[in-house]
């Protein structure tokens, strides 16, 4: 989750830096202020994924894990219950 496109929309806006060209630093409280879902419906779905990554990436560093990734967004907008205008300001799609 805290990989997701969401944690780094929700920190970049936190704390009033939505440049998308830096590399947020996340400090412990930010972790501590982080909303994390009380529903975990879609949890054992990330993991797969998630291990599919490290799999990949293991075996090769260079490895595109673009599409997984996408999957792991679709799942946490899942899981914050984001309508598709509220995906689209995360993702940075709105005019």
């Amino acid at each position: 989750i805290l990989n997701s496109k969401f944690a780094q929309f929700f920190h970049l806006n936190k704390s009033g830096n939505s440049s998308k060209d830096t590399f947020p630093k996340i400090l412990l409280q930010d972790i501590r202020e982080f909303p994390f879902p009380k529903e975990r419906h879609n949890f054992e779905a990330i993991i797969i994924i998630v291990n599919k990554i490290l799999i990949a990436k293991k075996s090769d560093p260079n490895a595109d894990t673009t599409t997984l990734e996408k999957e792991i967004d679709q799942l946490v907008y899942q899981l914050y219950d984001l309508t598709e205008a509220e995906i689209k300001i995360v993702e940075g799609k709105t005019n």
